[in-house]
């Protein structure tokens, strides 16, 4: 398993291409012809010169009151224990055939073959589950449910999809990590309320000779072969053995709010969030093929970053994972 830091520093906001053999990228272009990736939640269109705030529609309109990412104020955030422990909710299949790789021209995706990747997201059980411009802020409130341990209900979510931020998206106390991974759970009833959740880790570059993960080895290193295929084609990665599981980290606290939004266009809004405190270490060589992947993708010195936005009187939780 990567080693993990208890260390959680991070860096400000602020602002890395790989040549390829052509043999190579011929190769993945054959294997991967015939496999086309499944729809996207984001619209693609968009770019990020300006970290969001030139995106249009529900992005940038006065209305909406609850956007992602956030920047995470730990003195602010109301310490919980009911909500449990998410990892052990998590049933994630490690992969036989392996994980498949594409890209949406921001981000590369890392999607899985196995039919039983899913969560059971904890969450306050009030109603009603919809977006910001109707959406009661009180009612996600301790106080105004009049408990100290308020009823708590599992939303089933199936594992979509996890990518990749350069830097992270979510700030904690100011500051960004180097790296910020994202796994996407939708519900299988479209009419399902919530029907998108969100699990997020952090990760630092770790000290000099820090070693690699050879496990994720086998995906990163496939990285400059994936973002020179046509958008959401999928590229087929033979590792054995690998799960969403092996982004969590060791400490399974975590901090919740809802409603969040997604942090790429349209932006929809009604998203449970949630993201783990600890941020894990990962080595100089991943942390660069990343970068050259986002920074081929996006254009030189692009990150694919969303700036925070307006918390809006949303009450953040910190889970204490128990």
């Amino acid at each position: 398993m990567a080693g993990i830091s208890d260390h959680n520093g991070g860096m400000t906001r602020g602002h890395t291409w790989r040549a390829l053999a052509v043999a190579t990228l011929l190769f993945a272009l054959i294997s991967a012809s015939c496999h086309v990736a499944s729809s996207q939640l984001t619209d693609d269109t968009f770019t990020y010169d300006q970290q969001g705030a030139d995106w249009q529609g529900a992005c940038t309109d006065p209305t909406s009151r609850f956007q992602s990412p956030v920047d995470i104020i730990t003195r602010n955030a109301t310490r919980v224990s009911f909500l449990g422990d998410i990892q052990s909710r998590g049933q994630y299949t490690p992969s036989v055939s392996g994980v498949s790789l594409a890209h949406n021209n921001h981000t590369v995706e890392i999607s899985f073959s196995e039919p039983t990747n899913y969560i059971q997201f904890p969450m306050l059980n009030v109603q009603p589950y919809n977006n910001s411009v109707t959406w009661p802020l009180n009612t996600y409130t301790l106080a105004n449910l009049g408990a100290t341990q308020p009823p708590v209900r599992l939303v089933r979510l199936e594992l979509r999809q996890c990518h990749v931020h350069w830097s992270s998206d979510h700030d904690i106390n100011g500051q960004q990590r180097d790296i910020e991974f994202h796994c996407v759970h939708t519900a299988q009833d479209p009419a399902q309320r919530p029907a998108v959740g969100v699990w997020g880790v952090f990760y630092n570059r770790g000290p000099k000779g820090y070693k690699c993960d050879p496990m994720l080895e086998s995906i990163f290193s496939a990285l400059p072969m994936v973002v020179q295929l046509a958008p959401k084609v999928k590229m087929p990665v033979p590792v054995s053995g690998f799960s969403a599981a092996r982004f969590f980290p060791q400490d399974k606290t975590y901090f919740h709010y809802y409603p969040g939004s997604l942090t790429t266009p349209p932006c929809s809004e009604g998203l449970l969030w949630y993201v783990f405190r600890q941020t894990k270490l990962i080595c100089q060589r991943h942390f660069q093929l990343i970068t050259d992947a986002i920074t081929t993708l996006n254009g030189r010195g692009e990150q694919n970053f969303r700036d925070p936005q307006s918390l809006g009187g949303r009450v953040m939780y910190q889970s204490t994972g128990n």
